[in-house]
């Protein structure tokens, strides 16, 4: 266990709190906060056993934890802080491309260096927040400019997505359905009634084809063990698709995958919930209950 000598020994400036040990740690080199064009020169941590996490200045915080097993000296842990800052710097610069590629604006904090980034989808727009390990998650969903829910689904890495469609297929599987009803929400009125794909075979026919270069989204409303699941799918190039299954508390299961090896949405989802397909409900239509 680590104790306040201990960290004393490595050089740090050591502070009894309320909450537990505090550290102070002064940096030889201070890091820099490229747009701020800021120097931080020292960095506060709370002790948790054998890790130092970061609680101040706003740059460091939700960085990952600095180790202090096997560390001999100061210098050691400014490796490690300089280190995950950097990498830091440099998963946020390429995340802030992705983004662009994907039609988004990235919105960078100057004082936090943490990113944001807004994806508007007909009726719904997203709000998606960063955090200093390099993986977005949806912080708040809106409706014609009011909020709806916040803090939607768990955190994913953006570079699973190859192309907007992808990103936005995930995003609208992690909005939840109704407990009244299964229809997404926005999708309430005529003009943004989802359309089903029998209704193309009605009125297209069988004969009908879809050119390899266009998107195409898959959307299947299941009912597990008296759980409403969304399975979603969109095409990534070709016959190759990337796949997601979400519930109530956001991603279970996602994968890509070539049309002709793909067993069945029932499969699929049995496997990920680990059940039996008989388990599983495919509702008829995307506004059944």
């Amino acid at each position: 266990m680590v104790d306040a000598d201990r960290l004393t020994d490595l050089g740090l400036g050591v502070t009894h709190t309320e909450t537990g040990l505090e550290a102070v740690l002064q940096l030889g080199t201070p890091l820099l906060n490229p747009l701020a064009r800021r120097p931080i020169a020292t960095g506060v941590f709370a002790l948790a056993e054998e890790r130092l996490i970061p609680l101040e200045p706003a740059e460091l915080v939700g960085l990952p934890p600095l180790t202090l097993d096997g560390v001999r000296s100061r210098s050691e842990l400014e490796q490690q802080l300089a280190g995950a800052f950097h990498t830091h710097l440099v998963t946020l610069q390429r995340r802030s491309s992705e983004l662009r590629a994907l039609g988004c604006a990235p919105l960078v904090d100057p004082e936090t260096l943490e990113l944001a980034a807004r994806i508007d989808d007909a009726l719904l727009h997203f709000l998606l927040a960063g955090d200093k390990q390099g993986q977005l998650r949806v912080v708040e969903l809106t409706r014609e400019g009011e909020a709806v829910l916040t803090d939607v689904g768990l955190p994913f890495d953006l570079s699973e997505f190859p192309n907007r469609a992808a990103l936005l297929a995930h995003l609208r599987a992690l909005v939840p359905l109704p407990a009244s009803a299964g229809t997404p929400v926005g999708s309430d009125s005529p003009a943004s009634r989802p359309v089903d794909y029998r209704e193309l075979l009605d009125h297209f026919g069988e004969a009908a084809w879809i050119p390899a270069t266009a998107t195409i989204d898959v959307v299947v409303t299941l009912r597990a063990q008296g759980i409403l699941y969304r399975f979603a799918a969109t095409r990534v190039r070709d016959r190759t698709f990337r796949a997601l299954l979400a519930g109530p508390g956001g991603k279970v299961w996602a994968d890509q995958f070539e049309l002709e090896g793909f067993p069945g949405v029932s499969v699929v989802v049995a496997g990920a919930l680990g059940i039996t397909a008989s388990e599983v409900e495919v509702l008829a239509s995307w506004d059944d209950k």
